[in-house]
């Protein structure tokens, strides 16, 4: 686990967790309640990565439904989610979990590279492990951390319909998942339409972000 994570600290009481595969989970701690948003793949357990940060209440968030950002769900009680991305995160854990490996696994062994995951990785485990609870999250919903640290959920349908963006009023760092980046993919069937997304984009402007930090 130790060398399997990378912490980097971004801000005070906020660390982006890096694991290979080029996913980052981000972690922002409060002075009541810590939120991780995302959970990358779920190769490795993400969670005494978490806690060897903060021992306060977690909040965990999934920014959206591909597998690389819902993984580690199965280490944690409760996930919050936006319900438009049901289609998408079911189409991940049903049937693109073995698709996924084997890409990794052929992209690394084409570069003449091991496996992605740990050695005591246990596959079969991963293909069967699914998220234990969702909570839905709603477009406007705010979570208190405490001391002024409150989140705010940003419904932008794009890289998916459900995509969610979280924004940090005591930061003013945005996070937006897939959501906004170099590249951003839109060609998947449960993507929204390009003429959707540019016009809920605009509603950014209301907010005074002075970073982004995509996964």
């Amino acid at each position: 686990m130790k060398n399997y994570y990378e912490i980097i600290s971004i801000k005070e009481n906020i660390y982006h967790i890096y694991e290979p595969g080029d996913v980052g989970s981000t972690l922002i701690v409060g002075s009541e309640k810590a939120m991780l948003i995302d959970t990358g793949f779920g190769f490795e357990d993400i969670r005494p990565v978490v806690e060897s940060i903060t021992n306060l209440p977690l909040i965990v968030v999934n920014t959206h439904g591909h597998i690389d950002h819902n993984g580690g769900n199965r280490y944690f009680e409760q996930v919050w989610m936006h319900p438009d991305d049901v289609e998408t995160y079911e189409d991940y854990q049903k049937i693109q979990k073995p698709l996924v490996a084997a890409r990794f696994e052929g992209i690394r062994k084409a570069a003449g590279k091991g496996p992605i995951w740990p050695e005591d990785f246990d596959r079969m485990a991963w293909y069967e492990a699914d998220t234990k609870e969702f909570l839905w999250l709603s477009d406007g919903q705010c979570f208190d951390l405490g001391d002024k640290q409150r989140v705010e959920v940003i419904l932008v349908p794009g890289h998916t319909v459900g995509s969610v963006m979280l924004f940090d009023w005591k930061s003013h760092i945005l996070f937006p998942g897939d959501d906004l980046d170099y590249s951003l993919w839109m060609h998947f069937n449960t993507s929204a339409y390009v003429y959707a997304y540019k016009k809920r984009l605009k509603i950014l402007e209301n907010y005074p972000i002075e970073g982004i930090l995509p996964a």
